[in-house]
């Protein structure tokens, strides 16, 4: 009877542990779902680096980290928009790309953009690509114009395309240099050219009236000599 008895004890204690394990663990399975509130969350490797923090003030602001600096970050802090912002692991640990505001960047070696493409509130869709001197290199704009500029010993140089068919290359210092596309009056190509003064010099092409047409102007230009083809085409004059 007194076997029966301990027994019957042990049964029940071993029934109400259970009850009682079984209970913890339904409470500890609502906690672990329940909410969660830090002013920051960082996730460290077995040596204590950090790998990840997620944090902010007025925004979120996701960072990974590779050889405990910063490698990519994620924040809705800055600007109109979110941002993503890649870096290098080299010794400088400079920025290499970056997305934000509607524009893709990349930078050189020297943490200069050299690169952009994307939305821009006056040109549209573009693309500009700048050198090592952070000076722009190249412009493309969805307006259909192509931008190229150089400089060297000998000044400043650009070259323009447009899509209304003309082009341009210049000195941007003094404004010399060639024009080439359609007249003003749509009547034509021409080819003009202009002194360091920014004056034309000469033009061969088509006029207004669509009949070819020479002109040679001084420095300042004023013109000094001019011809047109339909005043030399005796035939024509005559049959007109």
């Amino acid at each position: 009877m007194k076997e029966y008895s301990v027994g019957l004890v042990t049964g029940i204690l071993l029934s109400v542990s259970c009850m009682l394990f079984i209970s913890a663990q339904s409470s500890y399975q609502r906690l672990s779902l329940g909410e969660l509130s830090v002013n920051q969350l960082s996730v460290k490797n077995d040596q204590g680096e950090t790998l990840c923090t997620i944090g902010g003030k007025d925004a979120g602001i996701l960072t990974l980290y590779k050889n405990t600096e910063p490698f990519a970050v994620l924040d809705a802090e800055g600007g109109q928009s979110a941002s993503l912002s890649l870096y290098n692991t080299g010794k400088q640990h400079l920025i290499q790309s970056r997305i934000a505001d509607g524009k893709f960047q990349s930078f050189d070696g020297n943490g200069t953009a050299a690169a952009i493409i994307g939305i821009d509130d006056n040109l549209g869709g573009m693309l500009a690509i700048r050198d090592k001197n952070d000076s722009l290199a190249c412009l493309m704009t969805s307006r259909g114009e192509l931008s190229m500029f150089h400089t060297n010993d000998a000044g400043h140089f650009s070259s323009r395309i447009r899509g209304n068919a003309t082009a341009a290359f210049l000195n941007s210092e003094d404004s010399s240099g060639v024009f080439f596309g359609l007249n003003a009056a749509g009547t034509g190509g021409m080819l003009r050219f202009m002194n360091h003064y920014g004056k034309t010099t000469g033009i061969i092409g088509t006029n207004s009236e669509r009949d070819g047409q020479f002109t040679i102007n001084d420095r300042y230009g004023n013109t000094g000599w001019e011809q047109s083809g339909k005043l030399n085409n005796k035939t024509y004059r005559n049959n007109e």
